[in-house]
């Protein structure tokens, strides 16, 4: 396994460092307040056929800020910030996607997880007679209980949108289709919520339960048992498993990987990470010699890969991993003790050390990124003194 350093390329400063350049003797006296605080999740790529060389980078935080970067070339540029707004709650979790249909096609959705509600919010930067350039909030859907987790995708199917299911802390699932909203029934032996993951192959969700097992539910399942309790609520109500798979330790990630033909099933543990098929039969099990944090599987080919890193004062940094082998599934591993692992399947290929811990990472393409023939960056948010909010990207290994 390689061991790699990586050098600074590009660095955006925040509209706290620029207060800080000008008076730093109020440096100290900053409220804490006002850092930049994020989880696994705030960070978010968007892919729109006007900019077909570069992504599009969404940053929420806890604060309710949502901010949207476009890094195009080097050094940076004020042009690169695309929008910048302020929500009236703090940001969990923010997806993209097609969920209200007819809301215009010269911009982009994101669905913004609230603690109790879910807002659709639409950005054009083209200015038309029904939509303004900037950030504008669609709708927002209530919550009967406060939100865990966001999970999005073309459930049962359906064409043309895509569909969301938001994980609530009472072990239940809210289903988002527009106007319709249905919630099911709670999971069987619930305590606290785990990571969940849908599977488009089998349209199925797999949920990390907290009897340290790995549970699938099928959409239809979860459709019908909340069509069951809406009609009948005093009605005891059970969600039906398709299989599960007992891992015998807490589940912090579970991923899937995007080819339906493959469609490898991770599941990250505490001390291993399993490898499962999409019908739950194990195919391989490695033991971790470290304190893993979350992991994110990546096809082969010219991409470009984005970790988040955060927790309260942060920046943004771009790496490049190794080239990998076509036919293969590759997935990157985060620890809490500052590293990035990058496998290809169950084999380590590639690390490095790291200032602060990484929370998240997401897969992009960014334009400027053009060195030798590596294409593939990871991008992570990490802790940074005085209120310093900063993307920056490597330009080699060394």
């Amino acid at each position: 396994m390689s061991v790699w350093k990586a050098r600074e390329l590009w660095d955006a400063p925040s509209a706290q460092d620029s207060f800080a350049a000008n008076d730093p003797s109020l440096l100290p006296d900053l409220d804490v307040s006002l850092s930049i605080q994020c989880s696994r999740g705030c960070l978010c790529i968007v892919r729109i056929p006007e900019r077909p060389g570069s992504d599009i980078l969404i940053v929420g935080t806890w604060s309710g800020s949502i901010s949207g970067f476009c890094p195009e070339q080097t050094p940076y540029s004020p042009e690169h910030v695309l929008f910048e707004k302020t929500l009236d709650s703090p940001v969990l979790q923010i997806e993209t996607g097609s969920f209200i249909l007819g809301a215009g096609s010269a911009g982009f959705q994101l669905a913004v997880l609230h603690p109790d509600k879910l807002s659709i919010c639409y950005f054009t930067s083209q200015a038309s007679e029904e939509n303004s350039p900037g950030l504008v909030v669609l709708r927002a859907y209530k919550l009967k209980c406060a939100a865990y987790s966001l999970v999005t995708g073309s459930f049962s199917g359906v064409k043309g949108r895509q569909m969301l299911c938001v994980v609530m802390m009472d072990g239940t699932f809210t289903l988002i289709d527009q106007e319709t909203v249905m919630e099911t029934p709670p999971l069987e032996d619930f305590l606290l919520p785990g990571p969940v993951c849908y599977l488009p192959g089998r349209d199925c969700f797999v949920v990390g339960a907290s009897n340290w097992t790995a549970e699938c539910y099928t959409y239809s399942e979860l459709a019908s048992k909340a069509g069951l309790i809406s009609s009948k609520p005093n009605q005891e109500v059970k969600m039906r498993k398709t299989w599960a798979y007992n891992c015998g330790e807490a589940l912090l990630d579970i991923k899937c990987g995007a080819d339906v033909s493959k469609a490898p099933l991770l599941l990250l543990g505490e001390r291993h990470i399993f490898w499962l098929d999409i019908n739950g039969a194990m195919r391989s099990i490695r033991r971790l010699d470290c304190q893993a944090s979350f992991l994110t599987i990546y096809p082969s080919g010219l991409k470009i890969f984005l970790s988040y890193s955060l927790r309260l004062l942060s920046k943004l940094t771009v790496w490049f991993p190794v080239t990998v082998k076509d036919g293969v599934f590759n997935f990157i591993l985060g620890t809490t003790t500052q590293t990035l692992l990058v496998y290809e399947e169950l084999v380590p290929k590639w690390t490095a050390q790291l200032p602060m811990p990484v929370v998240d990472i997401r897969v992009a393409r960014i334009a400027s990124v053009k060195f030798r023939s590596v294409r593939k960056v990871f991008v992570n948010f990490i802790d940074e003194c005085a209120f310093q909010f900063r993307r920056r990207c490597i330009d080699s290994l060394g």
